[in-house]
């Protein structure tokens, strides 16, 4: 091979990765995952009607709940992801630190979200809407990561998607939220870590399994454990706002 053939690799193995130059830590996936997966499952449980009889007390609750977890989310990968970096002599990339402050963003977007659906209903599109939220933030990394994690991004968007076209009952999306969260993240983190995602084929094949492993637990739960939300009659929204 010529001297000029090898430069001309070298110039596109450098643009390449400009181009992909996000390095999406191991340590994000896993807290997001846990913490995500956690909220998903233990909300439920905290913000009850029994302790906060008032509508607007449980949204404010609520609220106050998702930014104390998610803040200090935030706030833990983001001195962690800086002491990697220090510790491997990098810096932080510009494209990531402003990819940082959209998936901020995104949680911001999701904790009022869910706080407005206390006043305005659509309660049952909550977790639909989590999911659809992760797979956004998770998008936004693979465009200038690896085109495995833009994939998962994609495919977990799918997930929140399908779940509402499908009609899956409140209790189905929240175990898809809580396994999107638990099983997806963690096992996004390990393939980003161990699987090389060169070839279309490998990576349609990586995306099958990882769609099974995260798909396929909740529905097999909600199926033979029956968790379904509870029927309760329909009231208008006039009604629900004058408290009656």
């Amino acid at each position: 091979m010529s001297d000029a053939q090898l430069r001309i690799e070298a110039i596109q193995a450098m643009l390449a990765a400009g181009h992909r130059s996000v390095h999406l830590e191991r340590h994000s996936l896993l807290l997001l995952g846990g913490v995500g997966a956690f909220l998903s499952i233990v909300t439920e449980w905290v913000i009850t009607d029994a302790r906060f009889p008032d509508i607007a007390q449980r949204g404010l609750a609520l609220l106050a709940w998702l930014a104390f977890w998610l803040g200090g989310l935030s706030w833990l990968d983001h001195w962690l992801t800086r002491r990697a970096r220090r510790e491997r002599d990098e810096t932080l990339p510009f494209a990531q630190a402003q990819i940082t402050r959209a998936w901020w963003m995104l949680l911001s977007v999701g904790s009022l979200g869910s706080f407005a659906m206390f006043f305005y209903g659509g309660g049952a599109m909550i977790y639909a809407l989590w999911i659809v939220l992760l797979g956004l933030g998770v998008y936004l990394f693979g465009l200038f990561s690896r085109p495995l994690i833009e994939w998962v991004g994609l495919a977990i968007i799918l997930l929140g998607v399908a779940g509402l076209a499908a009609g899956l009952p409140y209790g189905s999306t929240r175990w898809l939220a809580a396994s999107a969260f638990g099983i997806g993240l963690p096992l996004a983190a390990w393939l980003n870590n161990h699987v090389a995602d060169t070839g279309l084929t490998r990576r349609v094949a990586v995306l099958g399994l990882w769609l099974g492993a995260v798909a396929l637990p909740p529905l097999l739960l909600t199926r033979y454990a029956g968790t379904e939300a509870p029927s309760v009659p329909a009231v208008p929204l006039a009604v629900l706002r004058a408290g009656a």
